[in-house]
């Protein structure tokens, strides 16, 4: 092909576009679409184009936009049950003393992912340490900005819906989990040790089998 001739240019992305849709696995097809990209110095978002305007015949890039949109939906669930999550943990141990005693050796404030949030666990914790009461409202005034002040007094009038201890256990072990395991992904993604990131494996692995009862810790 003379690439500076427009339609053997033409041909020649179509023949690779025709090519790379070949490949069912994406991860296959989307290397081999950088390696074309960097060999024969293509426009990137050329041949994205031509495989879009072939694919659409075939039903691969549709299908690769529902992938997409699947994604981005599972992520924002999964934001939002983190944040739920650390939000339930934080009005449960601030409205039970006791169940703070329970779930205290099992969490630590620096692993609530969500800054604010973790403030928030550092001064429960700072409180109840020093055997005093919680107050809402001291604790709201430690924080500035009117967003986060909002913010935080949600978490004293997050109404938990529950109708029995049972329900209460679940909530709590659920949250905990996420909490933690939110947690862990993000260190594993600072740490380089070897050693750290196998201690986090393990952790993990034993976080599986964690199960807090009310009745005996």
């Amino acid at each position: 092909f003379n690439l500076d001739d427009p339609d053997h240019k033409t041909k020649f992305y179509q023949g690779i576009a025709k090519n790379l849709l070949g490949f069912e696995n994406q991860i296959k097809r989307e290397s081999y679409q950088d390696a074309m990209v960097e060999r024969y110095k293509m426009n990137p978002k050329a041949l994205q184009a031509e495989m879009e305007k072939i694919g659409k015949d075939v039903g691969i890039v549709a299908h690769r936009r529902e992938e997409i949109v699947e994604e981005k939906v599972k992520n924002r669930q999964s934001k939002d049950a983190l944040i739920v999550a650390q939000k339930n943990i934080l009005t449960i141990v601030v409205s039970h003393k006791d169940i703070f005693q329970i779930v205290k050796p099992y969490i630590r404030p620096e692993e609530f992912v969500d800054p604010l949030y973790g403030r928030v666990a550092e001064i429960i914790f700072e409180l109840y340490g020093e055997n005093l009461n919680i107050n809402p409202g001291m604790i709201i005034n430690k924080f500035i900005e009117l967003d986060e002040q909002n913010k935080v007094a949600l978490i004293f009038n997050n109404d938990i819906k529950v109708d029995n201890q049972i329900q209460f256990e679940k909530i709590i072990n659920e949250s905990i989990q996420i909490l933690k395991n939110a947690y862990i992904d993000k260190m594993s993604k600072q740490i380089s040790d070897v050693n750290d990131f196998q201690n986090l494996i393990k952790i993990k692995r034993e976080l599986q089998d964690l199960y807090i009862s009310l009745n005996h810790g």
